[in-house]
């Protein structure tokens, strides 16, 4: 509906446009492609980002050759030209660290323990974040500000072929920002000459701009809802880009690119600021062959002919990938759908290995790595851990040989080029559990409050369990009473004058945490020999920062004997034992 000056109480023309920040996304809807005009090409820039919101819709990637290498995979019509992407390598190598060796600690023996309380099968839990997630937007540059689209735009009813003074449409109705006056009128008489050639009309002008948008973009962008879309207003004529390879036109928001090769396809926001960052259409990406996607879980991908641009979450920072064998080891084990792979979503372009030895991506869970010699590889878990705190590719054990094999419950183990790394390939809360018992069954939950700390005030019996561990090559789960964490682990030192194992009494709720986080990843490290006769010991290096851990356990009672962290047994450097490690229970 036309909007009359005179319902407009206070709102003058010029008036700045608010700026939203809306979902990334477009309609993923092809057009047929239009002969390109033969104009001078224009340098593609970075336009403005913008905010697309279509409805959900999922298409398979598109298969890819064995090495990471970019490979044609959108159809050319006759008489399409395509160019071959050339190859881009970056090198990046993660430092060499080796864990170092925790001093040896006589250990007491284990206390008599009751018999393990049955446990209620824990509930399904949501994962904590991982330790490497998707990135938030730095700068504004990177976030979402778009124009607002106007939903109630209609072309003008006749138009003036030229300007009447206090006739025109601009005189009627407010002007939306950032276009004058002067661009109004100018788009009306456009507008009128267009109607009065008694042609087919290949173009379209948008009053108030005073820019045509032509043939495929036109068709492209009038099926997104034109002024009304995600786009809002052009705000430049079609450009020719470099090599007379296609076109763009460019709106208020965000561009519309076309290649006889590809159609054409808005590409905004976070896709548009990655893509920019590899060149455009210039780059190895070459052009987009989609629409935005929007995936079940609420993230989006955008196909481009030689890989794709996938983002997690609304203004994330998104990454890069190459058609190839990583993006196929991806799709092998659930890509990007909800539920199917363990990995996640990309967290970073590509990366080529020094000595053109390989490529790796890293995932919000894990990373793949690629060897001509051995191929793509998924390493994650707590083999990941092991593995980077060993030098990754570059360290002791070299590339990854094979995939990670189960070995027995949640226990995998993965060959490398110099020997096999043991433990998980995720990390969730399923490893370890605090257990909650008070007024109710004994069941995983976060149990500082109503557990922890009546333990510690003796309001708790001491046969009540604490906690719960997995430990690897042990086949009943170890638990921790109250009995021994607040006589040994935590005494109150005024009492007792034991200092106990925590440097607070009694200990926050960061240390119990902490402290059940330690526990888990010291169990599963390395042997530890220095321990009594029907115990066991492990032990582990922090290589962010350098405290050493040891945990101790019986397995027949299938108890918590002992631990700490730090250079002796009264050590209490929880916080650094878990540096750098995810925490699912925090």
């Amino acid at each position: 509906m036309r909007r009359k000056r005179q319902m407009l109480q206070g709102n003058r023309r010029g008036k700045s446009i608010r700026l939203l920040a809306i979902s990334a996304a477009a309609l993923c809807v092809l057009t047929t492609p239009a002969a390109l005009a033969g104009a001078e090409p224009t340098p593609t820039t970075a336009p403005s980002p913008s905010t697309t919101a279509p409805p959900p819709s999922t298409t398979a990637p598109s298969p890819s050759p064995e090495a990471p290498q970019p490979t044609e995979l959108t159809p050319t019509p006759d008489n399409a030209q395509q160019t071959k992407p050339p190859t881009t390598t970056e090198s990046v190598a993660p430092d060499p660290k080796t864990a170092p060796d925790p001093p040896a600690e006589p250990i007491s023996p284990a206390p008599v323990a009751p018999p393990a309380p049955a446990l209620v099968d824990p509930p399904v839990l949501p994962a904590a974040p991982a330790a490497d997630q998707p990135l938030e937007p730095e700068s504004d540059e990177l976030s979402s500000k778009t124009a607002e689209p106007d939903p109630d735009w209609t072309p003008t009813k006749d138009p003036k072929a030229t300007v009447v003074p206090g006739q025109m449409r601009s005189d009627q109705e407010e002007i939306p920002a950032p276009f004058t006056k002067a661009d109004a009128d100018k788009a009306e008489t456009m507008e009128a000459r267009q109607r009065m050639a008694r042609v087919a009309a290949g173009c379209q002008v948008y009053w108030p701009s005073p820019y045509e948008v032509c043939g495929a973009i036109k068709d492209k962008y009038n099926s997104l809802g034109g002024p009304g879309s995600f786009l809002s207003f052009p705000n430049s004529p079609e450009l020719t880009n470099p090599g007379n390879t296609g076109a763009r036109t460019q709106f208020l928001n965000g561009p519309i690119y076309w290649s006889g090769a590809t159609g054409a396809h808005p590409v905004v926001n976070s896709f548009l600021n990655r893509w920019g960052v590899h060149g455009y259409e210039g780059g190895w990406l070459k052009y987009p062959t989609t629409d935005e996607i929007v995936l079940p879980d609420g993230g989006r991908r955008q196909e481009f002919q030689f890989g794709a641009i996938y983002v997690a979450f609304q203004n994330a920072v998104g990454s890069a990938i190459k058609n190839g064998a990583i993006r196929d080891k991806w799709n092998t084990v659930g890509g990007a759908a909800p539920g199917g792979s363990f990995l996640g979503y990309p967290i970073g372009d590509e990366i080529g290995l020094p000595g053109g030895q390989g490529a790796m991506v890293r995932f919000q869970n894990g990373v793949i790595y690629w060897h001509p010699s051995h191929g793509a590889r998924v390493v994650s878990g707590t083999i990941l851990q092991d593995w980077a705190a060993a030098g990754y590719e570059s360290g002791t054990y070299g590339f990854p040989t094979a995939d990670a094999v189960q070995t027995s419950d949640i226990w995998y183990e993965q060959q490398f080029q110099n020997g096999k790394i043991a433990g998980t390939i995720v990390i969730n809360r399923g490893l370890y559990w605090p257990l909650m018992s008070v007024d109710k069954p004994t069941m995983p939950g976060d149990n500082y409050e109503s557990d922890v700390l009546p333990c510690m005030e003796y309001e708790m019996e001491a046969d009540q369990p604490l906690a719960v561990f997995k430990v690897r090559g042990v086949a009943a789960p170890i638990f921790l009473y109250c009995g021994r964490f607040r006589t040994h682990m935590a005494p109150n030192p005024a009492v007792s004058g034991d200092p106990g194992h925590f440097s607070n009494y009694p200990p926050t709720r960061k240390d119990w945490y902490d402290f059940l986080g330690c526990t888990f990843y010291t169990f599963n490290g390395e042997n530890y020999p220095n321990v009594d006769s029907g115990n066991f010991g492990r032990q582990r290096g922090n290589v962010s920062s350098g405290v050493n851990s040891v945990s101790v356990g019986n397995e027949p009672s299938g108890t918590f004997v002992t631990g700490w962290a730090g250079q002796n047994q009264y050590s209490s450097q929880w916080s650094g034992c878990v540096q750098g490690l995810a925490m699912p229970w925090e």
